[in-house]
């Protein structure tokens, strides 16, 4: 994955294993960019810094596919979705302290894309 500073004109590559990676999205300061990849038996979140460089941080979900992830504004939380279509499902838990999963819809309907507001 690259980052592209469109005011700079310049690209950062932020990932360099030869892996699949996708599904990117910016934490809400800017600083780190939060990815899905294939590295084991099921697809993980990982973060990393957006200027690259940096160490990649695995977001430690359960053993478990994660397909998409999202931090809220308030930076204290990491939601996710395992499944896809109609298995899919939301969960959360804090990035630090207590990181205890929770159910966000527990549901037999899909949940898909999470995204929250301040």
């Amino acid at each position: 994955m690259y980052v592209v500073d469109l005011v700079a004109k310049s690209t950062t590559r932020i990932t360099n294993d030869c892996r699949t990676n996708s599904r990117p999205e910016w934490t809400p300061d800017g600083t780190r960019v939060l990815y899905r990849t294939f590295r084991a038996k099921a697809s993980e979140l990982w973060w990393q810094p957006a200027g690259g460089g940096g160490a990649e941080q695995l977001l430690g979900v359960p053993s478990r596919d994660v397909w998409q992830g999202v931090i809220p504004p308030d930076a204290q939380w990491l939601v996710y979705r395992t499944g896809t279509l109609n298995t899919a499902d939301l969960f959360y838990r804090r990035l630090g302290g207590d990181t205890t999963t929770r159910a966000f819809a527990p549901s037999p309907v899909a949940e898909l894309e999470p995204r929250l507001i301040a």
